[in-house]
């Protein structure tokens, strides 16, 4: 699955769309913006002005989640633009079930920024972005970029069961040897079986394990995102650049800090990946470029790359894919270079529109992992599935294969860039945009005829959201007759019997896959809810539930500020549905917060601390 394309990098640093939000306490945090198309230069060639506009003029587009988002940028409460959190589009996500990576549409108070800014490729659309409008048909720059949305990083460097420091709840300490070896048999084979290979987390109070120091100044604005076992921080220095530092994790300890060349008078944040960060400015204006700058995981920058307008990009193991707007094209970019590897004009219909939404192919890999408020994965996996779905104006869809740039299949007559589109697997589900829609679900392989999975038995029902949730089966946010208090998650078993079961969640139009478990929440007000599999309430709280893996959430007690607030923060293995009070993080900046399945960094008035929550 790739990283989340055109959305600010999540997890550090929120704000709608990259603008400054005034804190009471503490400096403002700001989330990245979608990655739009610019220019390209080879590391050390380009500079920018204190207001982020390039020495040279813009080349070639870039990513900004994700998650994909990705990536997604980094989550921020009042922000105003909406997250696509689309599955494979302009969301998302990356990651991640949603809206398509392009589309995008007003964030409602509290939600996270689109994801896909950073490596956030979408995972769950929080609701269904509107297609973007096809730009002029005017030059377009050549687009090579990479720095959009962040590459999606990789799944963290752990076993799925039996990690130190996880238990599965349903272990039993029986004293002989042979017992215990019985036990795990057992264990392993009840997680097998039941299609959830993610234990328990044995969640433990907070324990401190360091801090990072931001600078001699006070940041006026501080980033964090974390894959496996490095995290990234970044903070404003009043000379306009944007001091990153890569640290481990686990120790808190300093790996190494570079000091961008590039200015901006702003700063959009930070993806990371699992070879390297990703810096973008933030943007002026769609019409001006700015800079996204790469750069190794040992800190040796590779290139930089202009972007503007509201280009996305999601990034893959074997490419960046750009979304350039401005071109009306999708770009396949060398991830190391920056240079363009391929190019695809977006299909036109009979009125020469060229809008589109694209979605990358997500896998089980992508939403299993530690994942962003919106559900943008903050470690995707960037070498499972090398697609892409481009849905066109003309309302075809063709998938292609990111790294050599080929169009393995096309089909007419099967989406319009504003339905909500599923790639995942090796399906490709379609709701109508439409009351009393439908979903139908085509072979990716050979997009042959479509099979009818679901019709919305309300003639007013309208589809907002789609992510999977458990082995063949979706799971739908539905409302009827445009009243979000009539909104209900509903459970489909795509190859079968299709309507599974159906539970009331008023307002909600964010959805999280979670296992066979979901997580949803209102974009009006933090309150998040957890359904199990088989639609029963687990948490119905005010705060945030963001997951941590297949089977663990973390739950906020608060919207997560942009200012310095003190939540308190529970752990919750879903399948024990008991949560596990785990302390307060006191005097941070909860909306520049990111972790793994262990541990969670986040920005402070003075730098950044280190919490774990996991025995060591």
């Amino acid at each position: 699955g790739p990283a989340g394309a055109g959305t600010v990098p999540g997890g550090a640093g929120v704000g709608p769309a990259g603008a400054v939000v005034p804190s009471p306490s503490g400096p403002p945090v700001t989330s990245a913006p979608p990655y739009q198309s610019g220019t390209t230069y080879q590391a050390g060639t380009y500079a920018s002005n204190a207001a982020g506009s390039p020495a040279a003029p813009p080349v070639s587009p870039g990513p900004a989640p994700g998650a994909g988002v990705a990536s997604v940028p980094p989550y921020r409460p009042d922000s105003s633009s909406g997250p696509p959190y689309q599955q494979g589009v302009a969301s998302a996500p990356p990651y991640r079930s949603g809206a398509p990576y392009g589309q995008g549409g007003p964030a409602a108070p509290g939600q996270p920024y689109p994801s896909g800014g950073p490596v956030g490729y979408p995972v769950s659309p929080a609701s269904r972005p509107a297609p973007q409008p096809a730009a002029p048909v005017s030059a377009a720059p050549s687009a090579s970029r990479y720095g959009g949305p962040p590459p999606r990083p990789t799944e963290p460097d752990r076993e799925p069961v039996d990690v130190h420091g996880w238990r599965h709840r349903r272990s039993w300490w029986m004293g002989a040897g042979a017992a215990v070896a019985v036990v795990a048999v057992v264990a392993a084979a009840y997680l097998y079986f039941t299609g959830n290979r993610y234990a328990d987390i044995e969640f433990k109070t907070f324990a401190d394990v360091g801090t990072v120091k931001a600078g001699d100044t006070r940041p006026s604005r501080v980033f964090t995102r974390v894959v496996g076992n490095r995290a990234y921080a970044a903070y404003e220095r009043e000379d306009n650049r944007l001091e990153i530092v890569a640290v481990d994790i686990t120790t808190a300890k300093e790996v190494w800090r570079r000091q961008t060349t590039e200015t901006s008078d702003d700063w959009a944040g930070i993806s990371a990946l699992p070879d390297g960060v990703i810096a973008y400015a933030d943007r002026i204006s769609d019409s001006e470029p700015r800079a996204m700058v790469v750069y190794d995981d040992d800190g040796d920058k590779l290139w930089t790359h202009q972007v503007r307008g509201n280009d996305w990009v999601f990034v893959f193991d074997g490419a960046a894919v750009v979304i350039d707007r401005t071109g009306n094209r999708v770009v396949g970019l060398d991830r190391r270079s920056g240079t363009q590897k391929w190019s695809h004009d977006n299909p036109r219909d009979q009125y020469d529109n060229a809008a589109t939404a694209v979605y990358p192919v997500t896998t089980e890999k992508d939403i299993s992992g530690p994942a962003m408020v919106d559900g943008s994965a903050l470690a995707p996996d960037l070498g499972d599935d090398q697609r892409i779905v481009q849905v066109g104006a003309d309302r075809s869809v063709r998938v292609i294969d990111v790294k050599s740039g080929e169009i393995v299949k096309s089909r007419p007559n099967v989406a319009d860039p504003d339905d909500t589109v599923l790639a995942y697997g090796n399906r490709l589900f379609v709701g109508a945009s439409e009351s009393g829609y439908r979903i139908a679900a085509y072979d990716l392989e050979s997009l042959g005829e479509p099979s009818i999975v679901y019709t919305a038995a309300d003639a007013q029902g309208r589809l907002d959201a789609m992510v999977p949730c458990g082995d063949g089966r979706i799971c739908l946010l539905e409302t009827s007759s445009l009243d979000r208090k009539t909104t209900h998650l509903v459970a489909v078993n795509t190859e079968k019997d299709g309507e599974i079961w159906r539970k009331p969640s008023p307002d909600a139009q964010l959805v999280v896959p979670v296992g066979d478990h979901v997580i949803t929440r209102p974009q009006s007000n933090s309150e998040s809810k957890v359904f199990d599999a088989d639609g029963d309430e687990l948490v119905s709280q005010e705060g945030v539930a963001v997951r941590l893996d297949a089977a663990n959430v973390l739950l906020f007690s608060e919207d997560l500020a942009t200012y310095s607030a003190s939540p308190s923060v529970a752990g919750l293995p879903v399948r024990a549905g008991e949560p596990v009070q785990l302390g307060q993080l006191k005097d941070v900046w909860p909306a520049s917060c990111s972790w793994n399945t262990a541990q969670i960094i986040c920005g402070t008035d003075e730098g950044f601390v280190v919490r774990r929550f996991t025995p060591e």
